[in-house]
């Protein structure tokens, strides 16, 4: 899910993923889970919406199993869980919990 600038000026996605990578890299993938959960939404802000999409790419990137659940997600078009509930899920299956 990564999103790209145009020419050499950098999209608001990745400003605001750049600046919080350092607070991103260093919590555990549930945290960022529960994080995730707690902003997942259909009415949200864009601030909002940028964030949980850096949420989503962080632990797809870091689990394997995540990022199939995405893919296979995006293929479901009768699911009804949303984005986020299924890499949360596939997070914690990998993780034990």
């Amino acid at each position: 899910m990564t999103v790209m600038a145009t020419g050499n000026r950098k999209s608001a996605y990745e400003k605001v993923r750049d600046a919080m990578a350092p607070q991103i890299k260093a919590q555990t993938s549930e945290s960022l889970c529960i994080a995730l959960m707690a902003i997942d939404g259909d009415r949200l802000d864009e601030p909002e919406r940028i964030v949980r999409g850096i949420l989503e790419e962080e632990l797809v990137n870091r689990h394997p199993e995540a990022d199939a659940a995405s893919i296979r997600w995006s293929d479901d078009l009768e699911g009804t869980e949303s984005h986020a509930e299924v890499i949360v899920a596939a997070v914690l299956k990998a993780l034990g919990r």
